[in-house]
């Protein structure tokens, strides 16, 4: 996913686009994922920290950095 794209998408989230949000979700999380697990080493509880991340994020969008926004 491109930055152009994310940060059209995290727009559309602050703006209560909850469909956009789940396509940031969609676009980043076996990323997220990914890095949990090579954290803790458990792929059940990387996806719980993934959940919990996107969560916060979900939470706390008006203090997401965008660049141009």
């Amino acid at each position: 996913m491109s930055d152009g794209t994310d940060t059209q998408l995290i727009r559309g989230a602050r703006a209560g686009n909850a469909a956009a949000f789940g396509r940031l979700v969609e676009g980043h999380y076996r990323c997220v994922c990914g890095l949990a697990f090579t954290t803790v080493g458990d792929w059940d509880a990387a996806e719980d920290i993934a959940q919990e991340t996107f969560l916060v994020a979900w939470n706390n969008l008006e203090k997401l950095r965008v660049s141009g926004a």
